[in-house]
């Protein structure tokens, strides 16, 4: 087998064009501006929407615990990005922060959680265990409000670390994969 490969396709149809290596078992997230981050061996990778060498956005900070940054999403306005940190301390559990695109600096949100997302009622969800939460979250100040609240209490997070089977439409409608927690 070769290496994986990051490739786009129409949806008119035609044939798929091979953007560069990598793969997207760590999540990815296309931005308004047309580049493609996605989970990298050592941190989050970009590369443009037409291909080209993939170049690095964040890096893993090993000394700091730092696993694998992954499961990126663009937050409004396209300037920052949510993304999962994975620690190697199991009893710190994940985290999630957000990238300051333009400084190339991080700021974790919240800990003992993966899988963050943001939803445009104003609020952030993620898994811990196997119990979806959600927790108010001020996009100006990039800060949480409020107290955490279970949402469902069955996510299935089969797969690779940090997957929660989960999506939110721009309106607001949940879907899940009911489950357990796995390891």
């Amino acid at each position: 087998l070769g290496a994986s490969k990051i490739s786009k396709i129409s949806l008119a149809g035609g044939a798929a064009v091979s953007l560069c290596d990598g793969g997207f078992a760590g999540g990815a997230a296309w931005g308004e501006d047309d580049r493609i981050i996605f989970s990298g061996s050592k941190g989050l990778m970009q590369v443009p929407a037409n291909g080209g060498t993939p170049t690095a956005l964040t890096t893993v900070n090993a000394a700091q615990g730092e696993v694998s940054h992954t499961r990126p999403q663009f937050l409004p306005g396209g300037r920052q990005l949510l993304f999962t940190i994975q620690m190697k301390d199991a009893t710190v559990g994940s985290q999630f922060a957000v990238l300051d695109l333009a400084a190339g600096t991080y700021k974790t949100i919240v800990r003992g959680g993966a899988n963050g997302r943001y939803l445009n009622s104003g609020h952030l969800t993620f898994v811990r265990g196997s119990t979806l939460f959600a927790i108010p979250f001020d996009l100006a100040s990039l800060t949480t409000r409020g107290t955490e609240t279970p949402v469902i209490e069955t996510i299935s997070t089969s797969g690779p670390t940090g997957t929660a089977d989960y999506a939110v439409s721009t309106d607001g409608l949940l879907t899940y994969f009911m489950g357990t927690a796995t390891t």
